[in-house]
């Protein structure tokens, strides 16, 4: 479903005049989602170092996940579809092409130590900056669309069966560090009690990762059978054989698992909007 095995469907389905198999590779080598939008919820203990800076610790669950993009989706519906129709033909017994997609999975832990410094020192309305760092833990697991795709036949020379499972999965770091910048406004009811609400912007490196995974089988059977699939004298072609001894088949080889085919760059900004009630000791 990607890499030589694609290409190779393509290039005889040309000389058989039919489609070959969409290959996943511009999807792999690609950033294949992001982080979503999600509620946050969080406590904050801070400490007035003087009247002007603010020494605060957060911790803070976002339910932001990750998300697969549709652009990889839909690609991954292509190569599902080609697959079955190209191993559909009258020289297949039967053929399978299923799909298996967790769009969206996990959440986000944010620990963070910052300085406010208040614009205003006197009355009830206090704007401030906030200015700061910690780190961001990844939650959960990661989102992936896996296809399974199976087809068998019989010349009467000999039982034929191979499947693959193809996995893409998008990962990122568990634990990365980030700095913070924000601005704020706190309004004091009383001299202990009061509501707060701030904006945050959360810079992290973009650390996501586009991972391959691979699982090809191929059925051993007897009698032992190499079957050659093309026209006569025609080249390339494809091997389809049910016993290693007598050759590979062209479509199988070694599994592969943890494949990275695209690693994301930059920075990426997380922005939070939050509100609270505090209470001052």
């Amino acid at each position: 479903m990607f890499g030589p095995g694609a290409q190779l469907t393509q290039q005889v389905g040309s000389t058989l005049a039919i489609p070959g198999v969409t290959g996943l590779d511009s999807v792999a080598h690609s950033q294949i989602g992001s982080r979503q939008s999600g509620a946050a919820f969080g406590a904050r203990i801070s400490r007035d170092l003087n009247r002007w800076f603010n020494l605060e610790f957060s911790a803070d669950w976002n339910a932001s996940p990750l998300s697969i993009n549709d652009k990889t989706l839909l690609g991954v519906e292509a190569t599902r579809t080609s697959f079955l129709n190209f191993f559909s033909g009258p020289a297949f017994n039967s053929s399978v092409a299923v799909a298996d997609v967790k769009r969206s999975q996990g959440s986000q832990l944010f620990w963070t130590g910052v300085v406010n410094v208040n614009l205003k020192t006197e009355g009830k309305n206090i704007p401030y900056l906030t200015f700061g760092g910690g780190a961001r833990s990844a939650l959960g697991p990661a989102p992936h669309a896996a296809i399974l795709g199976y087809y068998d036949f019989d010349l009467g020379t000999g039982f034929h069966a191979e499947q693959d499972l193809v996995n893409l999965r998008l990962i990122e770091d568990r634990t990365q560090w980030l700095a913070v910048l924000g601005i704020g406004y706190k309004y004091y009811a009383t001299n202990h009690w009061g509501i707060r609400f701030d904006v945050r912007d959360h810079f992290t490196p973009n650390t996501l990762i586009t991972v391959i995974d691979a699982t090809p089988t191929v059925g051993t059977y007897a009698p032992s059978d190499q079957v050659v699939y093309a026209p006569p004298g025609t080249s390339p072609n494809i091997q389809f054989s049910n016993d290693p001894a007598g050759g590979p088949s062209s479509l199988s080889g070694p599994a592969i698992h943890g494949l990275h085919t695209f690693r994301g760059e930059g920075w990426v900004n997380q922005v939070s909007t939050t509100g609270g009630i505090f209470y001052r000791f």
